[in-house]
């Protein structure tokens, strides 16, 4: 890139917020256009494997996509800082517009410029230099630390914004980009430390900080992101969050919302984890340890997790899932014990998931009875809140569970002939005496009944006698 282009790109840049609309938008589509050839260029060059002959063209390469991912990064950060003004001041009204009805209104520019348009693809083309081979183009030094900060900071901006994340197009730029510095350019610290800092800061990212390292560790088959995200929030003393609670709740009820949000999405690693977050089940965060209680539920529900522990492969399991099936059944029990919560709302959240697992069929049927227990129980809680829940949850109890008059008994037809084999195999074999016996005591009732059958038939006779001779002393008399 000359100089002379250079300079004047950079004046541009820097007096972005001077520009007109026209001029803004000419700028940004130059500057997009470029770079966008150029990383293709790049990566053309790479791939083909440039020998001794082309290590100009490989510095060459080198120094423009560095001066044009410096320009565009600017020119985002001095659109960001127009949008936020421009949103924040409130809009100018026109004095000579007063009093005046019917009048014309101005003419419509001929282009405006709309930063939310443009950042769509400011976005996708600076994720498009994340997928150059960098190593190669930057060797024999590594990329520098300051030009891959450019791309974590641009993406970390515009997660900021709502608006941007609606779209689609530039919510998956943003994931690309922080899953591939992350995890493919070695700045997972710097990217971990970012995103924690914007999950305490806005409400509205726990769920997209989730599916960003729900969709890096799908991109690039590794989930260090997810687990360094889990490791920052887990190895914060509760004592510090209890104190958070008391001043900025907003930042624990994130977190807590963060943790339930990818336990969701990726449990596997939210089980591998699960160490650091146990602790805080006994911290004085109540927003924390609700969401704890949603984490445990969605772990004994997923598929990393199952096998109900009432069937018999799992009574019989292998080794290497023997301790997966005792964490679940400690995850049973201290939801069980969650249901006595000193705070209120956890204790709804606790009832809200048994609900949630019944509704799944994760409750096993060994702890189907002491949860409606629990359920019968909480219906006297002082708390409105709970009361609600135990009806909610004795409700869905009764809508999914497995005694209903629907349960297949076509699905139990093989087990049923098992055991009835296996009775029949323990039952003990029957001697001549037995039989004998039973013999005799099929033949006792018919002996009885031909016996009152004689009685019977004596019965009339008796009473036939004692009539004549009633009548032969009358006439004595």
């Amino acid at each position: 890139m000359e100089q002379d282009i250079f300079d004047r790109a950079y004046v541009c840049v820097r007096d972005f917020h001077g520009l007109s609309a026209v001029a803004r938008i000419r700028l940004c589509d130059a500057l997009c256009s470029n770079l966008s050839v150029l990383s293709s260029a790049a990566h053309t060059m790479l791939a083909a494997g440039a020998g001794a002959d082309g290590a100009d063209a490989v510095a060459s390469h080198r120094e423009a996509l560095k001066c044009y991912s410096t320009l565009i990064y600017h020119l985002a950060k001095g659109a960001d800082a127009d949008a936020a003004s421009a949103g924040a001041a409130p809009p100018a009204e026109d004095p000579k517009a007063k009093g005046k009805k019917g009048s014309k209104s101005k003419a419509a520019p001929l282009a405006e410029w709309k930063w939310d348009e443009q950042r769509e693809r400011v976005l996708h083309v600076m994720s498009g230099v994340l997928d150059v081979d960098l190593w190669n183009l930057f060797r024999p030094r590594q990329p520098p630390e300051a030009f891959l900060t450019m791309f974590t900071s641009l993406a970390c901006a515009a997660m900021e914004s709502q608006t941007a994340l609606r779209s689609k197009v530039t919510k998956a730029s943003i994931f690309d980009m922080l899953g591939a510095c992350a995890l493919k350019w070695g700045q997972l610290e710097n990217v971990t430390t970012s995103l924690v800092h914007l999950l305490n800061k806005h409400e509205h990212l726990p769920g997209p900080i989730a599916e960003c390292a729900a969709a890096a560790a799908d991109r690039h088959e590794n989930a260090r992101l997810a687990a360094s995200l889990l490791r920052e929030v887990g190895n914060v003393d509760p004592a510090e969050y209890k104190r958070q609670q008391l001043s900025d709740a907003v930042g624990v009820r994130c977190v807590g919302v963060f943790i339930s949000e990818l336990a969701e999405r990726m449990p596997k690693t939210t089980m591998t984890n699960i160490s650091l977050l146990l602790p805080h089940l006994d911290g004085e965060a109540y927003s924390l340890r609700s969401s704890l209680v949603t984490v445990l539920g969605h772990l004994v529900c997923s598929d990393v997790s199952s096998g109900a522990l009432d069937r018999d492969q799992d009574r019989t399991t292998s080794d290497a899932n023997a301790p997966l099936l005792r964490a679940k059944q400690g995850f049973l029990d201290l939801l069980v014990d969650r249901v006595h919560d000193v705070s209120a709302f956890t204790r709804a959240r606790v009832l809200q998931t048994w609900a949630l697992m019944a509704e799944k069929k994760a409750i096993p049927l060994s702890h189907w009875l002491v949860v409606a227990d629990l359920g019968i129980g909480r219906l006297g809680d002082k708390a409105a809140l709970v009361r609600k829940a135990a009806m909610n949850l004795l409700a869905t109890m009764l809508g999914f569970n497995p005694f209903a008059p629907t349960l297949p008994s076509a699905a139990f037809a093989d087990s049923l002939a098992e055991y009835e084999a296996k009775l029949k195999a323990m039952a003990p074999p029957k001697t001549t005496t037995e039989d004998d016996g039973d013999a005799f005591e099929k033949q006792m009732p018919e002996t009885i009944d031909e016996g009152d059958e004689a009685e019977d038939a004596d019965e009339p006779d008796a009473e036939q006698g004692a009539e004549q001779g009633a009548e032969g002393a009358e006439g004595a008399e």
